[in-house]
């Protein structure tokens, strides 16, 4: 398959397995080789469908089940064939963009090099390798091995305290809702070839937009790489910025170079007045910019290389005592969930991303927090442009090892990340580490934690981070992590939680499983849960309790001392991983109510901690909401109305009010329940919220699960 100046090479795979670990030394790479001399040592090649992770495409349980480990056991190779036209360009480049997790490439028997990862792309020029009217042969070595060492001392707790030795947030994580033997391999990204001229650009170009203190000027840094494959030559450049909605151009220049061979880092500012500013949703549009640089080569030729980017800056303070967000000199409360719609990245698609941060912004959420993972690019394309801050994980993950030459992997892996990623707009926080252990080894202040947040500030200076999620104690740190009511062994309620302490909370949530529909397409699982099923009602509706408990906790006492929250998870990560309020199918379960009633940006609540009830209305936005009016309906069981009222109100922006109070005379114990609505002048609701049992909790069910099964894949309900 070709398409413009290229050749796509997704198609026409071959694949084997090499469970002798022999392929390299029996010359499998070498154009002239024969399988049939060895084929006591090799598999036979068989055909690839199509690039994707390969549990995917060979396994029909690829999120569960001991049959996962032989996926890793030993490398893969993968050989594809193609012909190259006679008249094609002497210049080309080898392009990978997904190979998990290490990856060794030969192009006609010579080796070009290798790459460990899985997220980000790579690649070789080829120009001098390529035969021309002929047939050439790519040959790759992928291979992801599985993790066996376990720390020391630590067999026995409650997590799997397995130390990873690959940087690969995306399978670390077997705890509690990824099966033990999940570890995706394979190349699952578009493959191909493309011609370029003698001068060429090294990826794209890395731009930020500084803006002035009165946000009337953004000053556009922007620098870029330029390879010359001849000798000196005179180049003219043209750069242009436009606004991406319009096309308008807003700056343009054009210069003249003499550029020697070889490569060549270049640096240019251009201003642009009067920038229309990115922003989230709920404050506007998220205006974009885009950036076009041209050459003009001798000849007559031409090279051009675009990218988009946005102005607007975000800030973080942070001491013992407060932690807040900013973007554009603007304090933001987050209202956030985590997000990882699939083990399998290759699984995802720009569509299944759209409806995502779709539902997500109908659910009121103004970041997603990327867990332990990096998504494909057009997730972070569709934050852009839809207005949805992103908060970036690494993929470090509770345990990996210390040494100098692991951390250096380590912090090249994590540089490729920042700099894949550098240009979004929507991205306002990276997130170092995840829940870094505290063992003797100290990843926080030892390594590779220095290490990679030293890297960060080099290529990212200005963006907030986050040094170790969940570190209260750690000063770069600062935010919680607490499952009160969920996680915590001791069975408490949520009534306990507690927000008073929590400056910023990147984790909390429950774990329900889907409706019984979703649940049934895995019998095997359904025999090992028995009789839970009759359960699951009182699981979902816990979690739903538990959520809204929690955001309005956080809401009412916003800023006081809590800047936001990060719900865990909005999606479930795979079909037997619960913790999403939308199941893997996409299907809402019963905890996206509270999101619906509690994490929109204007919000009603009842706080019941007084003498009085008092009726709160909850403004994110940066306009008041005037010429309000507030009304509430208390009804028993029997559905007779006790108590009714309304309140004209004027709201200011970025508030909590006291709207309205009632006496707390109901009678303890009896099932009331409240309806809550907020409209403005026309009659249009503006929030609503609705109590089913104003004072009552649901005790936590009884059989909520402590364990995973790693034969089923799923958390356990019947300890």
């Amino acid at each position: 398959m070709t398409r413009e100046n290229s050749i796509v090479l997704n198609s026409g795979w071959k694949i084997l397995q090499d469970v002798t670990n022999m392929g390299e030394a029996l010359g499998i790479m070498k154009p002239g080789f024969i399988d049939t001399d060895v084929y006591n040592l090799i598999s036979e090649w068989e055909d690839l469908p199509y690039l994707a992770h390969l549990q995917t495409l060979y396994s029909d349980t690829p999120y569960h089940g001991r049959e996962l480990r032989w996926f890793n056991h030993a490398p893969w190779w993968y050989r594809n064939s193609f012909f190259v036209e006679k008249d094609a360009s002497p210049y080309a480049e080898l392009k990978f963009t997904g190979a998990d997790y290490f990856c060794k490439v030969w192009l006609n028997g010579e080796y070009l090099g290798e790459h460990e990862g899985y997220s980000s792309p790579f690649g070789f020029e080829v120009g001098n390798l390529l035969k021309r009217g002929e047939e050439n042969l790519l040959v790759c070595r992928v291979h992801s091995p599985g993790d066996s060492e376990v720390m020391p001392g630590m067999e026995a707790t409650w997590k799997t305290h397995r130390v990873s030795h690959m940087f690969k947030g995306t399978y670390n994580h077997t705890d509690s809702f990824i099966q033990r033997d999940v570890n995706p391999v394979g190349l699952w990204s578009d493959v191909y070839i493309k011609y370029h001229e003698a001068v060429s650009f090294a990826g794209a170009p890395k731009i930020t937009a500084r803006l002035s203190e009165s946000r009337t000027e953004a000053a556009v840094d922007f620098s870029y790489t330029l390879l010359n494959g001849g000798g000196p030559s005179d180049i003219n450049i043209a750069y242009e910025i436009r606004e991406h909605e319009t096309g308008r151009t807003v700056s343009r220049r054009e210069v003249s170079r003499e550029l020697p061979a070889g490569e060549t880092k270049l640096c240019e500012t251009a201003v642009i007045e009067n920038p229309r500013l990115w922003t989230i949703w709920e404050r506007g549009d998220a205006r974009l910019y885009e950036l076009v640089i041209t050459l003009s080569l001798p000849g007559g030729a031409s090279a051009a290389e675009n990218a988009r980017f946005g102005a607007r800056d975000f800030s973080l303070s942070r001491s013992e005592t407060e932690m807040i967000f900013s973007l554009n000199g603007e304090r933001v409360f987050l209202r956030a969930a985590s997000y990882f719609p699939d083990i399998y990245v290759s699984r995802m698609n720009r569509e299944r991303y759209y409806r995502d941060i779709l539902a997500a912004k109908a659910a009121g959420v103004n970041a997603l927090r990327v867990h332990v993972h990096v998504c494909r690019p057009s997730f972070y394309e569709l934050c852009d442009e839809m207005g949805m801050m992103v908060i970036q994980d690494s993929d470090f993950n509770w345990i990996h090892p210390v040494d100098a030459a692991f951390t250096a992997r380590v912090v090249k892996i994590y540089e490729d990340m920042l700099n894949d990623l550098y240009n979004h707009p929507s991205i306002g926080c990276w997130v170092v580490m995840n829940e870094p252990q505290r063992v003797p080894q100290d990843f926080v202040n030892n390594a590779p934690g220095p290490q990679m947040v030293e890297a960060l500030k080099k290529i990212d200076p200005l963006r907030p981070y986050i040094k170790a999620s969940c570190r209260a104690d750690d000063p770069e740190s600062r935010d919680t992590h607490d499952y009160t009511g969920a996680l915590d062994i001791e069975g408490k309620n949520y009534e306990g939680y507690d927000v008073s302490k929590q400056l910023l909370n990147t984790e909390f949530g429950f774990d329900a499983p889907p409706l019984r529909e979703s649940f049934r397409e895995y019998p095997p699982l359904l025999k090992r849960m028995g009789h839970f099923e009759n359960s699951l009602p009182a699981i979902q509706y816990y979690g739903y309790r538990l959520l809204k408990f929690v955001m309005q906790e956080f809401r009412v006492n916003r800023f006081a001392p809590c800047s936001g929250y990060v719900q865990f998870l909005f999606t479930d990560i795979s079909p037997l991983s619960w913790y999403g309020v939308y199941d893997w199918h996409g299907v809402p379960k019963p905890g996206l109510k509270a999101f619906e009633e509690s994490n929109m940006p204007v919000a009603l609540f009842c706080d019941l901690k007084s003498p009085d009830a008092r009726l709160l209305v909850v403004n994110d936005l940066l306009t008041p909401l005037d010429n309000h009016v507030l009304r509430w309906s208390v009804r028993d069981a029997g559905g007779n109305e006790t108590k009714q009222g309304s309140v004209r109100l004027d709201i200011g922006s970025d508030c909590v009010a006291l709207a309205a109070s009632f006496p707390n005379d109901l009678t303890p114990g009896a099932v009331y329940g409240l309806k809550l609505v907020l409209e403005d002048e026309s009659g249009r609701i503006a929030a609503k919220n609705y109590y089913d049992d104003l004072l009552n909790h649901p005790k936590k069910p009884r059989r909520h699960p402590d364990r995973l099964s790693h034969e089923t894949g799923a958390r356990l309900f019947d300890s």
